[in-house]
This record gives C-alpha cells, structure tokens and sequence, in this order.
C-alpha cells in the first residue's frame, strides 16, 4: 500500500502558540484512503532543518506532505528549503505569474509575486475551487500552513493518493490489560494480516479495555474480531 510521512513546520506550533490542526486531519483523512503513514515530525522554520527531514523522507515512502512555510512573510521558507532537498534551483514560475495576474486582474504585489518562486521542475495541481496551486515536487506535497486551506486543497486531490482502505472492529472488555495480555498475544501471533491494538480507558465507573482489530483482508477481520469475542466472552462489554 502507499506509504507517508507528514511534516509540520511552523515556530508556532512548537512554541505552544497554535495547537496543530493539520496532522490528527492528514493522519485520519489519509488512513480512509488506504495510505500508511508512516511518521508524523514537527519541525521549526528553520531551512536546514526541513530540507534534511525532507531529503530523507523522500527516499523512504511514496508520499511526503508538508504543511506550513509558504506564504509571503520572512520565516516563509519551505519552498528554499524544498528546492534545496532536492537540489534545485528556486526561481520565478512566469506560467504561474502569468495566471495570477490573469486571475486578479492586476500586477501581482511583491508579497504575491515572492510566493511564485518555486523550486524548478515542480508540478501545479489545480484541482478544487483554489486560487494558489498545490505545488508538487517529485513525491513532496507542499500545502499550506492554515488549516481551511490545507482541507481544501487535500480533499480537491486525495483522489491521487489511494490505497485500500484499512477496516476495523471494535471490542470493549471490562478487563484489565493483565487479564489477558498473554491469550491475546497468541491470538496476534495466529493472525498475522490483523493488527491488534489494546488502549486502557477509564471511565466514571471504573477501567477497561477497547480492542481495536484492524485488517484490509475482511474475511481475515472478521475471524480474528470472532476468535477475541470468544476468548474473552465473560469480558465483552460492547462490539461494533
């Protein structure tokens, strides 16, 4: 399946100034469409920084999505720092210049005409009621920082990324994790194309477990979801 990492640049973000919108919406949206992502880093506007993290991206998965560090303002630097992952030039894109102008109606202002340097080589990706493309260079997806757009601009092309989509069953068990940790690691161990998770919660009336079964094989889901249903029976608070 298609494979990502998602990097989130901003100050803002790892000063505590702006919780992160982006990733927990990247991480869920691309999981409905079958894609694994595979690490999620938060970074600073720092060049050096970004371009290392996505220089070594780049190799490792089929999908590399940062957010943040394009508009016109001094610590927008992702596009330098993305021309210098992959040893590109960073220049003035006249086609895109042109549409701008095209679009507006007027000369672009300097703040504007800045946010048509990019690096050389990338792709423009007009899907979507958009006004700025999504700029795509080699398997680098660079979308906005602000949450609204970022949405707009991902939903207008998700179409481009899908996998098959991951399913999943939920059991509750009124059971602590020592209860059946080891009959549920054999149960994982027998099914090796389901991953099974178990996260403790607590409620106002005391602890217990939900089990997450998780496959893109349905007939292998189904039968994992009923071997844990029968092996913890006197457990099962609730299943969907």
């Amino acid at each position: 399946m298609p494979t990502a990492q998602i990097i989130i640049i901003g100050n803002e973000i790892l000063t505590g100034k702006y919780a992160d919108q982006n990733g927990p919406y990247l991480i869920h949206r691309l999981r409905q469409l079958g894609v694994d992502v595979v690490a999620i880093h938060t970074i600073p506007d720092v060049i050096e920084t970004i371009s290392d993290h996505i220089r070594r991206a780049k190799d490792a998965v089929d999908w590399v999505l940062t957010t943040g560090g394009v508009g016109p303002t001094h610590d927008d630097v992702t596009m330098q720092a993305v021309a210098e992952a992959l040893d590109v030039s960073l220049k003035p894109d006249k086609d895109l210049q042109e549409k701008m102008q095209a679009r507006f109606g007027q000369p672009l202002s300097e703040g504007f005409e800045r946010m048509t340097n990019l690096p050389e080589g990338c792709a423009l990706w007009w899907e979507g009621d958009v006004a700025f493309p999504l700029v795509v260079c080699e398997n680098v997806l660079v979308f906005p920082g602000v949450p609204f757009l970022l949405q707009r601009k991902f939903e207008a092309i998700a179409y481009r990324l899908g996998g098959e989509p991951v399913q999943t069953r939920r059991v509750m068990l009124d059971a602590k994790e020592t209860d059946i940790a080891f009959a549920l690691e054999a149960i994982q161990n027998a099914n090796p194309d389901v991953s099974i998770g178990s996260y403790p919660r607590r409620s106002d009336t005391g602890w217990f477990i939900v089990l997450t079964i998780e496959s893109r094989d349905e007939t292998a889901l189904q039968t994992c979801t009923a071997t844990i249903e029968n092996a913890f029976s006197t457990y099962v608070m609730d299943a969907d």
